[in-house]
């Protein structure tokens, strides 16, 4: 029990940047299961423009963020870009509930467990990573800044649809 103690003691003393994936690195691949219960991986969409964002149903900057997400989704998803919504709330029922009153035009992505979300490590809810075609974080977004970071969004995106496959 005290060997139990003295490790957790140890995690928390290591900054929580230790376990967050860095621009410049691969994305790890992940295969999560979408609303209607279809596989979806990263890995099928190599060679797009991939927007990861990790979002929770008691997260209030993420219901401020979905409306501006879908316009993001909405003006781009025919440019080779794809954006995934990754949920980490236990019960489906709760995303049900919170895409009725936010609607997702974007694809939401289910990750009950939290795997994906620890190997990726966001520091804060939302958070999301911008992936270029060969599968490397190239932006990452801490939290949602409603004034500045959808204008981010799109001067980033379109820097890495102009790179070529």
């Amino acid at each position: 029990m005290k060997m139990r103690w003295i490790l957790i003691s140890i995690l928390l003393l290591i900054p929580a940047t230790a376990f967050s994936i860095s621009i410049g690195e691969t994305a790890p691949d992940f295969a999560l299961k979408d609303m209607e219960g279809k596989d979806v991986s990263l890995m099928d969409f190599k060679g797009k423009v991939v927007f990861v964002n990790f979002w929770a149903t008691w997260c209030s900057p993420c219901k401020k963020e979905f409306p501006e997400l879908n316009k993001f989704y909405e003006t781009y998803k025919d440019n080779d870009l794809v954006v995934f919504a990754v949920n980490s709330d236990l019960k489906k029922g709760s995303v049900e509930d919170f895409l009725t009153r936010y609607p997702a035009k974007m694809t939401v992505l289910l990750d009950p467990g939290a795997k994906i979300v620890g190997s990726y490590g966001p520091r804060a809810m939302p958070t999301s990573y911008i992936i270029d075609r060969k599968g490397v974080v190239r932006f990452i977004h801490f939290g949602f800044d409603e004034k500045n970071d959808p204008i981010k969004w799109v001067k980033e995106v379109k820097e890495l649809l102009k790179e070529e496959k």
